[in-house]
């Protein structure tokens, strides 16, 4: 069992309003011994807060710029480099309505519409708290950051220190009943804008496996990645280059079937990959950060960077094949 196992079977995070913390406990952002490095958005707790602190997904050979449907592969052997499950690469173009809830040949496990004003105690959202994996010294993961309103879930980056960090960012994850192998995930999404800032959705495991199935650099929001991440920093990664993915809400789906992950964006499959990783349950989550200069792939904020900056989410909806 890792740390984000222990922490969702013991404490259960009923948020009530932007800014709450878990288990009925104040939010205590100096739990930086919390920190778990930059490996797939593994997990661990404060025992004075049972705030969740996350790593945040690992990137490590993130968007390859200029490349308009790619697909490339490093560190596996025999791993596929074969975009030749791609539709048109010019892919889905202005902001789509989305799909209805209910799929046929699918049965709906979970779901949220984001319709109040606070996150839905029902669904047991974790929200994180502590330094974000890729940039544990310049990006701090705060419950401050993640609000509900309009029917959106908002995850908001903003120039603003927290523990010596110089920007918050926001990120969440529904409960450990989320948890599945195989299945479909859905999820519509408008990304942070700005130079620096980088919004992902995508499935983790308990060891190095991860599935990005929306990931953007706000200095490239032409470009969207699709990624599998397993064993010692393997990885094989599609590029789409398609319309702007911070200025209008799209949906992205993952399929998940034995030996296959199959990518959309507004319903039209983009790309399929050869699974490389071993089955296990993997758990959803999603969330933003700003990166430091030393990242090359997502560039660092600079004064053309606005802020605040905001991931927008209008649903998440998890289903299994009937």
């Amino acid at each position: 069992m890792n740390s984000r196992t222990a922490c969702v079977t013991l404490c259960w995070i009923s948020l009530v309003g932007p800014g709450a913390a878990g288990c009925g406990a104040p939010t205590n952002d100096s739990t930086d011994s919390n920190l778990t490095g930059s490996s797939g958005g593994h997990t661990s707790t404060s025992s004075a807060t049972g705030v969740v602190t996350s790593g945040g997904p690992s990137s490590a050979s993130e968007t390859d710029e200029g490349s308009s449907g790619s697909s490339s592969a490093s560190g596996a052997t025999g791993a596929s480099n074969d975009s030749s499950g791609s539709a048109d690469s010019s892919g889905p173009g202005s902001e789509s309505s989305g799909s209805p809830l209910d799929i046929p040949g699918w049965t709906l496990t979970f779901h949220d519409e984001f319709e109040g004003d606070a996150l839905d105690p029902a669904k047991g959202w974790l929200v994180y708290g502590g330094p974000q994996g890729n940039a544990p010294d310049f990006s701090h993961f705060d419950p401050a950051q993640v609000s509900v309103s309009d029917g959106a879930l908002h995850l908001k980056i903003e120039e603003r220190e927290v523990n010596g960090r110089p920007y918050a960012c926001g990120g969440v994850e529904p409960d450990l009943g989320t948890v599945q192998t195989y299945g479909r995930w859905v999820a519509r999404v408008r990304f942070p804008p700005g130079k620096g800032n980088v919004g992902y959705i995508g499935l983790f495991g308990e060891t190095t496996t991860e599935i990005d199935f929306g990931e953007v650099a706000g200095k490239s929001p032409l470009q969207n990645s699709f990624t599998q991440h397993w064993g010692d920093g393997e990885s094989e990664q599609y590029t789409w280059s398609g319309t702007d993915s911070t200025a209008d809400f799209h949906e992205y789906t993952l399929i998940w079937e034995p030996g296959t992950l199959t990518w959309l964006v507004d319903g039209e499959e983009l790309h399929q990959m050869t699974q490389h990783f071993d089955d296990a349950p993997l758990l959803f989550a999603m969330g933003d950060w700003a990166a430091s200069c030393d990242i090359d792939w997502a560039g660092c904020p600079d004064d053309t960077t606005q802020y605040p900056a905001y991931m927008d989410v209008d649903y998440v909806r998890i289903y299994k094949k009937e």
